[in-house]
Parts: structure tokens; sequence; C-alpha cells
């Protein structure tokens, strides 16, 4: 969406655009829950960018690329950031790879969908 046609947007359109362009990017396997989950983790005038992952390893890359000083927070599943005192850096990692899980970084949501969630699709 245009910065001016987002901020012109009313919140409920934005919410519901958003839960659309989630379903349509993980192919609609996240549960209402998640989906929920999602939401509620998100500030609804702020663009984010969502980024879906079939692949476990290139998630937890992504998680554990953060630069210094981002926040990053845990929305769902059995994914978690686990400092490193040698690398003073958080490293992501996902402990039950066959689970959908979430993070969002700064203003980037991060999902992980299962490969044969997503029958096989690539990541991106």
């Amino acid at each position: 969406m245009q910065n001016q046609l987002f901020l012109a947007t009313p919140t409920t359109a934005l919410r519901q655009k958003l839960c659309e362009v989630i379903c349509e990017r993980t192919g609609n396997t996240l549960s209402e829950e998640q989906l929920q989950l999602l939401l509620d983790s998100m500030e609804p005038d702020k663009q984010y960018t969502i980024l879906v992952y079939a692949n476990p390893f290139a998630f937890c890359g992504a998680l554990s690329s953060r630069r210094g000083g981002e926040y990053g927070k845990i929305v769902f599943g059995n994914a978690e950031f686990v400092e490193s005192t040698i690398h003073k850096r958080f490293f992501g990692i996902l402990h039950d790879s066959k689970a959908h899980s979430a993070a969002i970084i700064s203003y980037t949501l991060h999902i992980y969908v299962p490969q044969r969630s997503m029958g096989g699709q690539g990541d991106g």
C-alpha cells in the first residue's frame, strides 16, 4: 500500500488486509488462533514486511541476523532467541521444525511454515 493511502485507511480495514495477505502468503495454513496472535502483536498503524519460510534453517538464520538493538519477539511456536555471550548477539533456534512459528523483529514479520504445509514451496 502506498503511504498516503495507508495512513488514510481505517484500522479495521488495515487489519482485514493484513489478515488476507498473511493467509495468502502462508497458503492458508495458519490456525485462527495463530492469525489472531499475529494481529494482536502488530501495531495496526505501521507497515510491515512479511517474510514466509519453508526452510527451518532460513527461518533461524533470519532471526539470528538481526542487528544489535533491534527488538525481537516470538509470537507463537517453538522458536526462541538465545543469547551467545561469546558472539555477543542473539541466535534464532527452532525446537520443532514440524510446527508453525512466527516472530516480529522491528517491523518485519517472519513466519515459519513447515514444507509439508506449504506443499513444498520455497522460501521468500
